[in-house]
């Protein structure tokens, strides 16, 4: 082995290893002797919660992680790395997963200076490490600038960090962390045209900055312009892990600019993730719904009807929605629509029977069958919406409507 590649890390410098599989761990740490590191200094773990306690107790120069460790889907690496930059030199993602979207995956976060593909060998190792911290030496003055500038930012002194950074402009082909502490400053200053500019700057040189982006975000929805928040949070939820409620906040921002074609692209999104918590499928089945009302109000029958056949696939733990569905499709006097779904549920369905009526409801042509029917089932099941729909139809007839007082009482009793 030469010289040059054996000493490439210092026996000194202290390295984390996050890695849910123990033979990739082992691996790595053997190749990171091999190119210098002294093992009594690489720390190995397979959580995240150990991550973090071994990044607040040791001087940590260089991480390696996986994307997903054992407790937890999704690492949230803005918050490490933001954290814990001051004493991390460098910060690699290493990936099982085919990385062809280069300029997504290797430039994902200004922070992270490389995501790795699996597996991991003495020679990916060796050429990645000599090229990064070749190029770190070079860009010194820039990081210097920005180091100093972030400093002052964070000591609210908002003229000394604004200097440092736009002397950091210059120092760089791609200067795009000052650029977006820039942005940051207007935002403290009240600036926030100001602020979207310099964000927008710093995506011109990654358009996939991920603190960049959800700057931006934040600001369009500050200043009411929604359009441009949803189409700079489409990049965000199709780039980058989002919690339940940023997931929740851009389908909310898709319905407010009624941007409906996208709808499929958040069920997509959802069948990729692991957990499906119901938050998450709440989110998307109050999109699904507003979205197929608005498809059939529009006459786009086909793309209303598709709406809620995807509300049968991922929605199917919530009755509230597939009651809302059948009743706007038998609004729409959509019948023959309405069975096709209802066959896709299954008859042991404990919703079944209702879901059958609320199309029963609309499309007989003798009220007296609907309320006969609507008693015995309400009596059955107690489901609320049943009695709304009987107050209803009974006003169309001349029937007494001491039946439906006493489901009222019955209705109390029950809620009692």
């Amino acid at each position: 082995m030469s010289t040059e590649i054996s000493s490439l890390i210092e026996a000194t410098t202290e390295v984390l290893i996050a890695d849910s599989c123990d033979f990739s761990r082992k691996k790595l740490k053997s190749i990171l002797v091999d190119v210098g590191a002294s093992a009594e200094n690489i720390y190995e773990t397979s959580t995240a919660s150990q991550a973090e306690i071994i990044l607040e107790k040791k001087n940590v120069q260089i991480i390696f992680s996986e994307e997903r460790l054992d407790d937890c889907e999704v690492v949230n690496f803005s918050r490490l790395v933001s954290q814990y930059r001051k004493s991390c030199l460098k910060f690699f993602i290493l990936t099982s997963t085919n990385c062809k979207k280069d300029d997504v995956l290797k430039y994902a976060f200004e922070e992270i200076d490389m995501y790795l593909q699996k597996p991991i060998n003495l020679k990916l190792i060796s050429d990645i490490l000599y090229e990064l911290f070749s190029q770190k030496k070079s860009l010194a003055a820039y990081w210097e600038q920005v180091d100093r500038g972030t400093k002052f930012l964070e000591e609210n002194i908002n003229n000394c960090a604004r200097n440092c950074f736009v002397n950091a402009l210059s120092l760089s082909p791609e200067p795009i962390m000052a650029y977006y502490n820039l942005g940051r400053i207007d935002l403290a200053e009240n600036k926030p045209s100001g602020a979207v500019l310099n964000f927008k700057k710093a995506l011109e040189y990654n358009p996939y900055h991920y603190n960049s982006l959800k700057s931006l975000y934040e600001t369009y929805k500050e200043l009411n312009l929604f359009s441009e928040a949803f189409e700079v949070g489409i990049t965000l939820a199709g780039s980058f892990p989002l919690s339940t409620e940023e997931f929740g906040d851009v389908i909310r921002l898709c319905v407010r600019t009624k941007n409906f074609n996208y709808i499929f692209f958040f069920c997509n999104l959802v069948k990729d993730v692991q957990k499906k918590d119901r938050e998450l499928l709440n989110y998307l089945g109050a999109g699904l719904i507003i979205a197929g009302e608005y498809r059939l109000d529009e006459g786009q029958i086909g793309a209303g009807v598709e709406c809620f056949k995807k509300i049968i696939e991922f929605c199917s733990t919530f009755p509230k929605f597939i009651k809302k569905f059948f009743h706007i499709l038998a609004r729409h006097r959509l019948f023959a629509n309405a069975e096709n779904l209802l066959i896709k549920i299954r008859r042991d369905d404990p919703n079944f029977k209702i879901y059958h009526f609320l199309v029963l409801s609309e499309k007989s042509h003798d009220p007296n069958i609907v309320i006969d029917e609507g008693i015995r089932l309400f009596l059955e099941t107690g489901d609320e919406s049943l009695r709304l729909i009987l107050e209803s139809v009974s006003q169309k007839t001349g029937r007494s409507l001491g039946e439906l007082e006493e489901i009222k009482n019955l209705s109390k009793l029950k809620a009692g």
